[in-house]
């Protein structure tokens, strides 16, 4: 558990780092978020993924909520027997 811990403070630490060059050098990008993006949810998904498209200016979205209004679930639902 330690190794993690330790693994986790130096992403934590790295992630900063990267925020705040980015920041620096790439002050017309702003973030959908108010918070800095390595505490926005979803940052740390995928490895990193959501994280590295922060920097890039996009706004993070809910898989499970994109597939669901992009296949009308809820309509689709209505007539469900769930029992």
């Amino acid at each position: 558990m330690k190794q993690v811990r330790l693994f986790d403070q130096a992403m934590d630490k790295f992630a900063r780092i990267i925020e705040k060059d980015y920041q620096t050098t790439r002050p017309s990008i702003k973030s959908f978020s108010e918070k800095p993006f390595h505490s926005v949810p979803g940052a740390g998904a995928a490895g990193g993924l959501g994280f590295a498209f922060l920097l890039f200016g996009t706004k993070l979205l809910s898989g499970a909520e994109l597939i669901a209004k992009a296949s009308n679930m809820e309509e689709a639902m209505k007539g469900a027997i769930l029992s």
